[in-house]
C-alpha cells in the first residue's frame, strides 16, 4: 500500500507539472519565425523589429535586423561572420562582453541595471536571408542560470520564411 501511495504522489506531482507547463507557440517578425511559449505576449517597441514579454516568467525578448544592404553602404561586408557581426554589435553599442559561438550561433552575454534590478541578456546573431538578425533573450540577473537553457531552446528554433 505504501509504493502505491508514493506512486500515486509523484504521479499527481508529474501530472501538475505538465499542466503547468507553457504551450509552445509560434511568434514572427518581418519573415523570421521563432517558437516560444503563450504565456508571451507582444509589445510595441518602436526601437525593436519584435518585442515580446513573458510576465509569467519575467523574461524579455527582442528581435532586431540590419540588412546586407545598409551594412554594404556604411562600407562593412555583407559577407562577414556572425562572430563579426556580433563584434560590430558591442562597438556601435560601446559595450565589452566575450564574443562566443555554439551551434553556428555567435552569441554574448552583458548585465544591464533597469530601474533597480539587474537583468542578464544573451544575444544570439543570426545570418539569415538577406540580413543579420539580433535576438536577445533577458531575464533578472538573478533567475538567467536557471533561464539560459530555456534560451537556448528557443534560439534553436530561429528560421527565416522568406525564400
Amino acid at each position: 500500500m505504501k509504493k502505491l501511495s508514493c506512486l500515486l504522489l509523484c504521479l499527481a506531482v508529474l501530472l501538475v507539472s505538465v499542466s503547468c507547463a507553457a504551450t509552445p507557440a509560434i511568434f514572427t517578425a518581418e519573415g523570421l519565425s521563432l517558437t516560444l511559449d503563450t504565456t508571451f505576449e507582444v509589445l510595441e517597441a518602436p526601437k525593436h523589429t519584435f518585442s515580446a514579454v513573458s510576465k509569467a516568467h519575467m523574461y524579455v525578448v527582442t528581435i532586431d535586423s540590419e540588412s546586407f544592404a545598409n551594412l554594404e553602404k556604411l562600407e562593412y561586408a555583407a559577407d562577414m561572420s556572425t562572430a563579426d557581426y556580433a563584434a560590430r554589435a558591442l562597438e556601435k553599442n560601446e559595450m565589452e562582453a566575450k564574443i562566443q559561438t555554439r551551434k553556428d550561433i555567435a552569441f554574448y552575454t552583458y548585465e544591464k541595471d533597469i530601474e533597480g534590478t539587474a537583468f542578464t541578456y544573451m544575444a544570439t546573431f543570426h545570418r539569415l536571408g538577406d540580413a543579420y538578425w539580433t535576438v536577445t533573450f533577458g531575464s533578472e540577473s538573478k533567475n538567467f542560470s536557471e533561464a539560459q537553457p530555456q534560451f537556448w531552446d528557443w534560439a534553436d528554433t530561429v528560421t527565416y520564411l522568406r525564400p
